[in-house]
Formats: structure tokens, C-alpha cells, sequence
């Protein structure tokens, strides 16, 4: 899933800023959801490299580069353990870059970094657009956590944050008539599943 156009140009910046500063930067990517962000970038100074089992060929490009060149190597996987890292020398003279999809997501929806665990523990409902553009309209300066969740479920329910609302509408999807039936609240909220359903 590729990042909004304002998170991709905020991680292109800090790429062209850790570039400005360091040779070598490292941007690992265990989960591989930064690929698209990694294509798209173009250097104005900078080799890009994808590192999958060619580290030594990448290390010998580096070595034999003008001292001038930079690089900025993807590897999507997680960083080794050090013994096992055929380019720690380069990573420790270099910078290793991290993009925290938290961090991006939530200024999108008009968060402050103290909700970033929130969004963490609710990543697909931050990675959502409409959804995210949804609760920025509804949240107010003085929030709390408990405010911001209430808001997230009047999102995903379409009602308004209040909850007698939200519990009205939720205790109007059950079936009396089926007690063994799907329960549409978790249908909607996603709690089991971990997720968010739109």
C-alpha cells in the first residue's frame, strides 16, 4: 500500500536530508511497504541500489565509486544481526534510514504524534483516505484518546460521535431472531480480526 502524496513527499525530503549528510544510507524494509515510495524517489545526487542477496556485489560497486557518490540502498528485509551483516562497515559509516508508517499516517488525519500508538494498534483504519479525511473533520484541539476512538467508531458506524448513538445502531444490527448469527458490530468494527472494515 503506497503512502498519501503529502507522507511520500515528507519521506522524500528526509531521504534527500540523510543523503546531504551520509555517502551510504540504508533504508531497511522488512514488510516490503515502502517499495513503491523507494521506485518513485529520484535522487538528484544518488545511485539507488536494491540489496537482495547481492550485498557483495553492492559493496564492491561502493568501493569502487567515486568517493563523491552516494548510494541509497533498499533492502527489503529485516537488518541482520551484525556478525551476520555483510555491510556493516558501510552501515555503521553510513545512516540508516526508517519511515514509521504510524508517524505518516496520522498527520493525515489530523493527529499529533501522542496518538501514534493509536495508530498503531488501528493501522488500517489510518490507511484509509476517506476514513482518515472523515475523522479529521470531527476531532476538535482538545481530544483525548477515548474522544479520538469514539470518533473513529462514528467513522466506521456512519453516525455521529455520541454513544447512545453508536450503541443504538450497534444493538439495531443484531438479529434477536438468530442468536447464533454473525454479529454485524464485529462485522463492522473488526474487532477479532484485528482489523477495520470500511
Amino acid at each position: 500500500m503506497t503512502a498519501s502524496p503529502a507522507a511520500t513527499s515528507r519521506i522524500h525530503e528526509s531521504l534527500a536530508t540523510s543523503l546531504a549528510r551520509k555517502r551510504v544510507v540504508f533504508w531497511y524494509d522488512p514488510n516490503g511497504e515502502w517499495a513503491s515510495e523507494f521506485d518513485d524517489y529520484q535522487p538528484a545526487q544518488a545511485e539507488k541500489l536494491r540489496v537482495e542477496s547481492n550485498e557483495f556485489s553492492v559493496k564492491v560497486a561502493i568501493s569502487r565509486a567515486a568517493l563523491d557518490q552516494r548510494f541509497l540502498l533498499y533492502l527489503p528485509c529485516p537488518k541482520p544481526p551484525e556478525p551476520d551483516n555483510w555491510l556493516l562497515d558501510l552501515l555503521l559509516a553510513g545512516h540508516e534510514f526508517t519511515a514509521d508508517r504510524a508517524s505518516l499516517d496520522i498527520p493525515e488525519a489530523g493527529l499529533t504524534l501522542e496518538f501514534k500508538e493509536l495508530a498503531q494498534q488501528h493501522k488500517a483504519f489510518f490507511r484509509s483516505p476517506v476514513r482518515t479525511a472523515k475523522l479529521k473533520e470531527l476531532l476538535r484541539p482538545n481530544d483525548d484518546e477515548g474522544a479520538v476512538r469514539l470518533k473513529m467508531l462514528a467513522v466506521l458506524a456512519k453516525q455521529q460521535a455520541d454513544i447512545d448513538k453508536l450503541l443504538l445502531h450497534a444493538f439495531s444490527q443484531l438479529d434477536p431472531a438468530n442468536p447464533d448469527g454473525d454479529d454485524p458490530v464485529e462485522a463492522i468494527y473488526g474487532e477479532r480480526s484485528g482489523g477495520w472494515s470500511d
